[in-house]
């Protein structure tokens, strides 16, 4: 939008000022404050070209404005520009000439034959029906609208802020005569008028205000401290108009937006047809099928699918000279109508889901298939089948196509928060070695619990502590209390476990030989056993060895075959005299589950080395 000056007026009508630029004429002018922001008006310096040349410079009797051909013999102005010289127009004052350019009249001159104007106008001088159409005589055998091209005008009740808008005419400022286009954009509309930023001054009263296509939308005719305007071609005017043209305008052709339909039995179809030219006198159409078993069409245009083949739906003017057809086929198909889904409103937890039905109509359509889709899948999802699962607490929308794409239906979605009703854990009661640490496994029912955050806390740190992810770690030995706590918008609820700490059984070290059995006799290896224990703690074993290494020391103790070869709880082994005796017994606190007993000779100086060992097996009768 151009830049506004500010004025100290306000409506100016575009004949304030008389300006004496020739003998015979002064322009039917505005004030100076028409020109918003910069001059930007260019000028025509030849008359012939269109659309200059429809422009037309009306003398007036001592006055000039400015005004369009839009008939073989007739011109669309401004009311005040010709309403003096109405009943006064055999003067040779009173003229109007195509394309003028200054002292050049490419067309010659014209007279002017009658006069139209809104008694509306004539009775009040309304600025809402400043229009007027006047006819024109022929001159030298020819009319108006034979030498230049008339422009089509078009109804228009609306324009819309921001269209660009264009005019030509013959402005009081310039060099008398002078043909001068200008430029601009809607800048407002009321029900009969057009508010632009276009540069106008006086004698241009009557000029054309053009679309962006050059056709007539309004005339121009007042201005005002912000903005110029004039007389919208509204459903009135364009009327008043038309049925003053001198000749009707013939269709010319009918545009049609296809020349091929392809329908489904039921189904409907807007088809658009406009008869050419836009501003043809008549644009009344009539329609007509071929086959109406097959397509039938209504006196809009309105086409249906009645049954299946093809058949040719035919447009005509009203006057009977131009035909267009259209070729119709009509499918078998049957379409859908609607969708009925069993509600239009679910509720359901987070985590839950719900089958909802939903059905094509008619019945016997024969594409049932359903397209569903979820706005926000964070909320709500839905599957091919129409089951809806609840992500998150919130709502959103469900959608239900047809497979066509023509039907939609929507379903609201609301999705609950589920509140914690218990607490669950593997073990109540744990029990962790002093310095190790397990960790626990807890968690919220129902499973679909929508806040599942659990905060753990142990009642004293000095025995036990605990981290987010229930980590136990034992501090010192002793027992202590862990709980549990679930924390949301629907209160608390707690689980409380028992930890005991247990000083911890440390492995002997001591460096094993890669290789078991080497220093003991093949019958010690094999007549030595675990016997069955008499109790739940201690072990027993019959060891065989009838000669003894007296060079080492011999040891007994637990070895940790399910996690390693860690020994625990090594002790020696003492042999009655003389080592050849046939058979000993050992007792042994068992500490380990799933141990092994390891026998094995140690070094005496190395105690940590060991020389040789061996797995005691266990007695088939254990």
């Amino acid at each position: 939008m151009k830049n506004l000056k500010l004025g100290l007026l306000g409506i100016f009508l575009l004949g304030a000022s008389i300006v004496s630029f020739a003998p015979e004429t002064h322009a039917l002018e505005i004030e100076s404050r028409t020109i918003i922001g910069s001059d930007d008006r260019l000028q025509i310096t030849d008359g012939k070209l269109a659309p200059y040349q429809s422009t037309t410079f009306i003398a007036a009797d001592g006055a000039w404005g400015s005004g369009t051909v839009i008939g073989k013999n007739t011109i669309l102005t401004a009311a005040h520009v010709v309403s003096n010289v109405r009943n006064d127009l055999n003067k040779d004052s009173v003229f109007v000439a195509p394309g003028r350019t200054g002292a050049v009249l490419p067309y010659g001159k014209f007279k002017i034959k009658e006069v139209f104007i809104p008694q509306n106008y004539l009775d009040t001088k309304s600025p809402d029906s400043d229009i007027a159409v006047i006819t024109i005589e022929p001159a030298n055998g020819k009319s108006i609208g034979d030498v230049v091209a008339p422009m089509p005008f078009v109804l228009t009740d609306t324009v819309g802020t921001g269209t660009a808008v264009t005019t030509s005419g013959y402005p009081s400022d310039k060099e008398w005569a002078t043909l001068w286009e200008a430029f601009g954009q809607v800048v407002g509309e009321t029900k009969t008028r057009i508010n632009f930023d276009m540069d106008v001054m006086g004698g241009q009263s009557g000029s054309p205000i053009y679309n962006d296509q050059q056709q007539v939308i309004g005339v121009v005719a007042y201005a005002s401290t912000y903005y110029n305007y004039g007389t919208k071609l509204n459903a009135e005017y364009f009327d008043f108009v038309s049925e003053h043209l001198d000749t009707p305008i013939e269709a010319q052709d009918i545009q049609v937006e296809k020349e091929k339909v392809t329908l489904n039995i039921g189904e409907t179809t807007d088809f658009k047809a406009t008869v050419l030219p836009v501003n043809a006198t008549n644009k009344k159409l009539h329609w007509d099928s071929v086959a109406d078993l097959i397509a039938t069409v209504d006196e809009n245009g309105k086409i249906t699918g009645t049954g299946s083949g093809v058949t040719i739906i035919d447009v005509t003017t009203d006057d009977g000279k131009i035909t267009k057809y259209i070729e119709v086929t009509v499918t078998n198909e049957v379409i859908p109508k609607d969708i009925v889904v069993e509600k239009s409103k679910v509720e359901l937890n987070v985590g839950d889901s719900m089958n909802l039905k939903a059905s094509v109509l008619p019945e016997n359509t024969t594409n049932k298939q359903l397209r569903w889709g979820t706005i926000d899948e964070g909320i709500a999802t839905v599957d091919a089948n129409g089951r809806i699962t609840g992500e998150n607490p919130g709502s959103t929308r469900i959608d239900v196509v047809t497979a066509d794409g023509k039907i939609k239906k929507y379903i609201d979605v609301i999705v609950k928060e589920v509140a914690p009703k218990e607490i669950v854990v593997e073990k109540e009661n744990v029990e962790v070695a002093l310095g190790k640490s397990i960790t626990l496994k807890a968690s919220v029912l129902p499973e679909n619990t929508t806040d599942k955050e659990l905060f753990w806390d142990s009642n004293d740190e000095t025995i036990a502590t605990v981290d987010d992810n229930g980590k136990i770690t034992g501090i010192k030995a002793g027992t202590t209390e862990i709980s549990i706590m679930s924390v949301t918008n629907f209160g608390e609820i707690e689980k409380v476990i028992t930890v005991t700490v247990t000083d911890g059984l440390q492995p002997i070290k001591l460096t094993l030989p890669a290789k078991q059995g080497q220093y003991f006799s093949q019958l010690t290896l094999k007549n030595t056993f675990e016997s069955k224990s008499g109790d739940a703690v201690n072990a027993h074993a019959v060891v065989y060895m009838p000669r003894a290494n007296s060079s080492y020391d011999l040891k007994i103790g637990e070895m940790d075959v399910a996690n390693g070869n860690a020994v625990y709880n090594l002790q020696p082994l003492r042999l009655d005299n003389p080592l050849y005796q046939y058979s000993y017994t050992v007792n042994i606190e068992r500490k380990i589950k799933n141990s092994s007993l390891v026998i094995m000779y140690v070094d005496k100086k190395n105690p940590e080395m060991v020389i040789g060992y061996f797995l005691v097996s266990k007695s088939t009768q254990f």
